[in-house]
């Protein structure tokens, strides 16, 4: 396939023009694909080549500086080079859609990264919208790359997703980017993503979670990744549940969501360290097995997101009643639930809910509303006690199918 270059103006080369004291005026050339325009950006760049606004065929950039206002890529490769400078017009996006074959490569180095940045003199938070990777874009890769001061709603797609990159395809990469200063997330992954790499990416200054994933991709993230803010989180949209089999990985900010579902038949381990705060709701693995599998120096957490927590803040984490199904609990901490709230139809006030061959130890529960655990059948009473008990409301233990207490030992 025929590849198109656009041959870009370097900053230096371009500054060195505009001292001199180029026209600036503007040209035109024509090719598949669109139209090109060279013209002078007042954010610094001199003058820097402009994307056409449709790309069908195989295009590629840098380095240097180059312009993007609106262009979309349809079925065709958009490649940019290192040391290229994408300076983005206000309001402007990169689109790459639903059209199989539509490819965004933009792999820097440590030494010469790709930069997408605002086009203005003074640059902030929400200048352009987004660069969209759509269900057609499977096959692009980002790494070494910088994405400042995006994060308007992305006109792109109808949904207007707030985010600066919008994942809807299960790109190859994702690895060592830069997302900063987005008026919004920094990062949306939907439901249908399923990033086969996502490392070593650094997050700051953004003015919602700086990653809102789909419950059904978070076991995609890889670690680690960076956050500069001290209150920072991961968002999980749970309008979908969660249907993999895998481990959850550790990040070094917590993970918030309001309850989920994890499909039934479905083996996933959450990896010590994790932390998963509750704006309400209950954590629903029935008929799954999940299990918490923390350390003593890293317990897996499961707790309120409120910044002034108290018992009964969210509901239960939930597990089926068959015993065939041998869940693992080991170093958690389990706290301020209790309230019942989607804790199954009886909306049962406990922290956890398990079959009676669930294994739990070296754990704390505390600052429930209810009880602490609740079994279906015959509690395992000589193990579960030698966990540890805090300001539980009605009891450590509810065992078998009245609502009795069983107090430990």
């Amino acid at each position: 396939m025929r590849t198109r270059l656009l041959v870009l103006v370097s900053s230096s080369v371009a500054a060195a023009l505009v001292a001199c004291g180029s026209s600036g005026e503007d040209t035109t050339s024509s090719g598949a694909g669109g139209t090109a325009a060279t013209g002078t950006t007042t954010g610094g760049g001199g003058e820097c080549e402009l994307l056409p606004e449709i790309i069908d065929t195989d295009t590629a950039v840098g380095p240097g500086c180059v312009r993007l206002d609106r262009t979309t890529v349809g079925g065709a490769t958009l490649t940019i080079a290192p040391g290229t400078t994408v300076l983005v017009e206000p309001s402007g996006y990169l689109s790459l859609g639903s059209e199989s074959g539509s490819t965004l490569v933009a792999r820097g180095t440590e030494d010469d990264p790709i930069v997408f940045r605002s086009a203005a003199d003074s640059p902030a938070p929400g200048d352009w919208q987004c660069v969209y990777l759509g269900n057609g874009a499977a096959a692009s890769e980002l790494e070494h790359a910088t994405f400042a001061h995006g994060g308007q709603p992305c006109a792109a797609t109808g949904a207007n997703p707030e985010a600066t990159l919008v994942v809807m395809a299960p790109v190859r990469r994702i690895a060592q980017v830069t997302v900063e200063d987005s008026q919004h997330h920094g990062i949306l992954i939907g439901p249908d993503a399923g990033v086969r790499a996502f490392e070593q990416n650094t997050f700051s200054r953004n003015g919602e979670a700086s990653i809102n994933v789909a419950l059904k991709q978070v076991l995609s993230l890889g670690a680690p990744n960076t956050f500069s803010d001290a209150d920072d989180f991961i968002e999980i949209d749970s309008k979908f549940s969660l249907e993999a089999d895998g481990t959850w990985r550790k990040q070094a900010v917590p993970f918030r969501a309001a309850g989920f579902q994890i499909n039934p038949d479905s083996e996933v381990t959450i990896e010590a360290g994790t932390r998963i705060e509750l704006t309400g709701g209950s954590i629903d693995a029935f008929g799954a097995t999940l299990n918490l599998a923390g350390t003593e120096e890293e317990p897996v957490v499961i707790t309120s997101a409120h910044p002034e927590p108290q018992a009964g803040d969210w509901g239960c984490v939930v597990y089926s009643s068959a015993s065939d199904l041998t869940p693992t609990i080991d170093h958690a901490v389990i706290e301020y639930g209790g309230n019942g709230q989607g804790c199954l139809g009886s909306n049962e006030p406990t922290l956890l809910w398990v079959p009676p061959s669930a294994r739990i130890t070296n754990s704390v529960f505390r600052h429930s509303e209810g009880t602490a655990i609740k079994a279906s059948g015959e509690c395992d009473t000589a193990a579960w006690c030698t966990n540890q008990f805090e300001s539980i409301a009605a009891g450590p233990l509810e065992c078998g199918t009245s609502s009795d207490e069983t107090a430990c030992p």
